[in-house]
């Protein structure tokens, strides 16, 4: 795979990254670094203490990473990982895969607030018309690992 080349991530890459995305701002929750997006959290280091970094994805996204690199994501336990929330071990993701993995987590939060906001399933894709959203993409880990390869060629 082509994640399989380590480079290990810092809390100061994983902000880094995070505020690197369009409209993301850092914030603070019960004393951890928090990232949002239209004051809705995307990422947080509430865990960094332990190596990890946090990403709120949906459930179904969740399971992808998760399948797809156990040994880089799992989900947080108790309640909040059976909702998505979801570890990165640092010392084991790349660059490239925590950027893809943050961008995942801003895209599909802005499409829930969408749709949560319209009360409409088409509202996300009319935004999407209307928005360039490239630059967020919702790529699960193998789709991610089809795209890098894609580049490097």
């Amino acid at each position: 795979m082509v994640w399989d080349t380590l480079c290990e991530m810092t809390a100061a890459d994983f902000r880094r990254l995070a505020l690197s995305l369009p409209g993301a701002e850092e914030g603070s929750h019960m004393g951890s670094a928090d990232f949002r997006v239209g004051g809705r959290i995307f990422a947080t280091l509430a865990a960094e203490s332990k190596g990890y970094g946090n990403l709120m994805l949906t459930p179904e996204l969740q399971a992808d990473f998760v399948a797809e690199e156990p040994g880089i994501f799992l989900p947080i336990p108790g309640g909040w990982g059976r909702n998505g929330a979801t570890h990165v071990r640092l010392a084991q993701v790349n660059e490239d895969l925590l950027a893809g993995a943050l961008r995942t987590g801003v895209a599909g939060l802005l499409f829930g607030m969408v749709f949560l906001l319209s009360g409409n399933l088409a509202a996300p894709m009319i935004l999407h018309s209307v928005i360039d959203l490239s630059a967020l993409m919702i790529l699960r880990p193998g789709e991610m690992e089809i795209a890098a390869n894609q580049a490097v060629s």
